[in-house]
C-alpha cells in the first residue's frame, strides 16, 4: 500500500486532506476470484485512522466499487461523516445514531475507484479506524452478472409473485480475505411482530465469524425496474446480522436463520414471507434468488417435488427440484442463489437452496433445496431448530401466511381458532376469549393451568351463553392449559404468554 499525504493550508481555516492510494490486488488472485461466481470483492487488509483529519480519500486502483470495514467508528454527539463518491456525489450520512457497542460497522459499496469521507460538526472526540478496504473486481459488480437463461422478477414470470418477491433479501457476506453473494428470505413467525428473520443455507456462513456477520451487509428489492431493463429499483441496505440457528450440509438440512440486529424501517416495505411445514404434495410453484449477487431472478416449477435418493445428502431433509422454460428464459440456479426460498403452489415457503445442478447450459439437472419441514424441529436445542423462532407462541400451525409491515396491521389477529360443539376458542397476542351456546343449560367449568400443573384461575358458569375474555398481559410469559369442563365433556388446549 502506497500512502500519499497532501496537506493543504489555507489562511485563517486550515484543513488537513489525507489521500491513501491502495495497489490494485495481484492479477493471480482476482483470476481466481473471478471464476468463482459468488465471490463478491477482495477485502485489502489496513490500518487507516481518522481521528485527527475532517476530510479522507481512499482511492483503490482500478476497482469497481470500494466500500469500508471499521474497527472503530465512534462519532460524536453533534458530528457527522459524510460518504462521497468518485464524482463527489453524496452517497450516505452517519451520526451518533450510527455507534455500535462493540465499535465494528461497515459502509456499502460506492460505485468508482474512489470514495471519501467528511467529518462534520463536532469531531474532536470522533474515533474512526478503518481496518479493511473492499476492493469490487468485477467489470459488471452484481448487475447482469448472471447466466443467460435467467429471469427477471418483474417478467410476465414475476407477476403472480410481487409480494413474495419482497421478502428475498442479497446478503454480502463477509469473510476474512474476501466477501461471497447469498440469498435468503425475511420470515413471518406466529407472534406476527415482524421479527427481522432471516433464512438462508448454512454453508454460505462456513468461516464467517460473528464480528464478520456484523459486518455483513443485507440489501431489499434489489432488482430490475422491469422485464430485462438493466437498471436497479433500489439500493436499500442494513447491515449487522446474528446467527440464531443452523444445521450443517453433513447429515442435517443446511439451514440457516440470521437475525437483524436492528427493526426494518418501515420505508423499506418489507414483507414477512409465510410457510408451510406439511410432507405434503407440492406441484408447483417457484424459487426467487441472486444468482451471482445479480438483479432478483425467479426460476419455475411444475412438477411435484420429490424427496431425493442421493448419496451425497440426507435424503429425507431434501427436496428435489427441476425448472422449466418459460416465456422469458429458463431460470436455474448459481454460486450466490444458496439460501434462496422455494415457494409452494400456496406462494409458502416450503425449503431453502442448499446444492444444485441446474447450468443455463444444463438446464434440467436438478437442485436440492433444504426442507423446512426437516428443520423444524431438527435439533435438541433452539441454536439447531427452527420452531422456536418461527413458532415463538408454541400455537402448532403447519402453515402461516405472509404478511408486510406492520405484521399485526391494525386489525386483531387470530393466531388460533377452535370451533368444537358450540363451543368457540380464539386465542390472539394479548387476550383469550371464550364463547359457548348451549341448548340445554349446564354447569361449565373453566381453568387455566401452568406448566406445572398449578391452577391459576377457576371460573363456573350456569347460563344459556357464555362470554368470557382473559387478558394475557396480566399473565407471567410462560406456556399454559385452558381446561374447559361440562357433563360428559372436557377440552385441554395449549397457549403461550409471550411478554
Amino acid at each position: 500500500m502506497r500512502v500519499l499525504i497532501i496537506i493543504l493550508s489555507i489562511i485563517f481555516n486550515i484543513k488537513v486532506y489525507s489521500q491513501i492510494i491502495l495497489d490494485k490486488p495481484s492479477d493471480e488472485l482476482i483470476k481466481r476470484y473471478q471464476n468463482i461466481g459468488d465471490i463478491a470483492s477482495i477485502l485489502i487488509d489496513t490500518n487507516i485512522q481518522f481521528s485527527n483529519s475532517s476530510k479522507l480519500q481512499i482511492k483503490a486502483k482500478n476497482a469497481k466499487s470500494v466500500n469500508l470495514y471499521f474497527n472503530k467508528f465512534k462519532i460524536e454527539h453533534g458530528g457527522k461523516l459524510k460518504v462521497f463518491n468518485s464524482k463527489k456525489e453524496l452517497v450516505a450520512e452517519y451520526n451518533q445514531e450510527s455507534n455500535s457497542d462493540d465499535g465494528l460497522f461497515v459502509i456499502p459499496p460506492v460505485e468508482g475507484e474512489e470514495i471519501s469521507l467528511e467529518l462534520f460538526g463536532y469531531i474532536n472526540k470522533s474515533e474512526i479506524e478503518i481496518g479493511q478496504v473492499g476492493y469490487f473486481f468485477k467489470d459488471t459488480e452484481g448487475i447482469e452478472s448472471s447466466g443467460f437463461c435467467q429471469v427477471d422478477i418483474n417478467c410476465s414470470e414475476g407477476d403472480d409473485w410481487q409480494e413474495e418477491k419482497k421478502g428475498v433479501v442479497r446478503l454480502l457476506l463477509k469473510k476474512s480475505s474476501f466477501t461471497k453473494y447469498c440469498s435468503g428470505s425475511l420470515m413471518n413467525n406466529t407472534s406476527r411482530d415482524c421479527h427481522p428473520y432471516i433464512l438462508s443455507a448454512e454453508h454460505c456462513v462456513s468461516g464467517v465469524s460473528e464480528s464478520d456477520l456484523e459486518q455483513s451487509i443485507v440489501y431489499f428489492n434489489y432488482e430490475n425496474s422491469s422485464c430485462n431493463a438493466s437498471n436497479e429499483t433500489s439500493t436499500l441496505s442494513m447491515s449487522g446480522l446474528s446467527k440464531l440457528a443452523s444445521s450443517k450440509f453433513e447429515g442435517g438440512s443446511d439451514f440457516l436463520l440470521l437475525e437483524l440486529n436492528d427493526e426494518i424501517p418501515a420505508e423499506y416495505n418489507p414483507y414477512f414471507n409465510g410457510w408451510e411445514i406439511n410432507e405434503g404434495s407440492f406441484e408447483n410453484g417457484v424459487a426467487i434468488h441472486h444468482p451471482k449477487g445479480d438483479f432478483k431472478k425467479v426460476s419455475t416449477y411444475e412438477s411435484t417435488l420429490l424427496t431425493p435418493n442421493v448419496n451425497e445428502l440426507n435424503n429425507p431433509a431434501y427436496w428435489e427440484v427441476t425448472w422449466i422454460e418459460t416465456a422469458n428464459g429458463h431460470g436455474v440456479t448459481e454460486p450466490g442463489s444458496s439460501g434462496a426460498p422455494i415457494f409452494n403452489q400456496r406462494h409458502l415457503v416450503v425449503g431453502y437452496l442448499s446444492n444444485g445442478f441446474s447450468f443455463c447450459t444444463k438446464t434440467n439437472e436438478p437442485d436440492y433445496f433444504g426442507k423446512l419441514s426437516y428443520a423444524w424441529e431438527e435439533g435438541l436445542d433452539s441454536s439447531k431448530r427452527l420452531d422456536v423462532w418461527l413458532d415463538p407462541l408454541n400455537t402448532d400451525e403447519i402453515k402461516l401466511t405472509g404478511s408486510f409491515y406492520p405484521c399485526d396491521d391494525t386489525t386483531e389477529q387470530i393466531i388460533s381458532e377452535l370451533i368444537y360443539d358450540k363451543i368457540e376458542l380464539k386465542y390472539f397476542s394479548d387476550k383469550l376469549t371464550f364463547s359457548l351456546s348451549q341448548s340445554e343449560i349446564e354447569k361449565v367449568q373453566i381453568e387455566i393451568i401452568d406448566i406445572k400443573g398449578r391452577i391459576i384461575l377457576v371460573k363456573e358458569f350456569y347460563s344459556e351463553v357464555i362470554n368470557q375474555t382473559f387478558d394475557l398481559n396480566k399473565m407471567n410469559q410462560g406456556i399454559y392449559f385452558l381446561k374447559v369442563s361440562k357433563r360428559n365433556f372436557q377440552r385441554i388446549e395449549r397457549f403461550s404468554v409471550i411478554n
